[in-house]
């Protein structure tokens, strides 16, 4: 199945939207985001309007979704951009639909969103996330694309988070 990976444009809020709350409905979304389906799903649509605006815009923030060959959106990743004297970059609300996992699209939107990050505008020389010490599948797909645990660790309420990095190869 071929997918068509881009950034999510300005017009584009609803399925933004629709796509994101799917996310926060899946089983393991209270380990892999930190952002609830409740509060979600109370946000205006203005919100929604901003977030796909400031992806349009390819500053900051982009978010990319994989597009498959019917129009449905099958996943998304957002990459964070920061431009202070090191360029760096973090991958979040990385998210595929059920129906589309074991394709391949995730690898493909992950190596998209990495790509944006590291050959876009800011060039950061490496690329970060985070996975939860549950989210065993999140961690064998980062790991199969080049992803390490730095080391650092954060702790919440439900375990461990631990940060991954990918450098930049030349």
């Amino acid at each position: 199945m071929g997918y068509d990976i881009r950034p999510v444009t300005a017009g584009e809020w609803r399925g933004l939207k629709e796509l994101r709350l799917a996310a926060l409905s899946d089983p393991a979304a209270s380990i892999a985001f930190l952002t609830t389906y409740a509060q979600a799903s109370a946000y205006p649509d203005e919100r929604w309007q901003e977030n796909a605006q400031a992806s349009g815009s390819g500053l900051g923030v982009v978010t990319y979704v994989a597009v498959a060959a019917d129009g449905n959106w099958a996943g998304m990743a957002t990459v964070l951009l920061e431009t202070d004297d090191q360029p760096k970059a973090k991958v979040v609300g990385f998210y595929v639909r059920p129906e589309h996992r074991r394709t391949g699209v995730a690898a493909e939107l992950l190596q998209a969103a990495a790509a944006r990050a590291t050959d876009g505008p800011a060039g950061a020389e490496s690329v970060f996330l985070s996975v939860h010490e549950r989210n065993v599948r999140a961690q064998r797909l980062y790991e199969a694309q080049g992803f390490v645990r730095t080391g650092e660790t954060e702790e919440d309420a439900t375990g461990t988070i631990w940060e991954y990095v990918r450098k930049r190869t030349v």
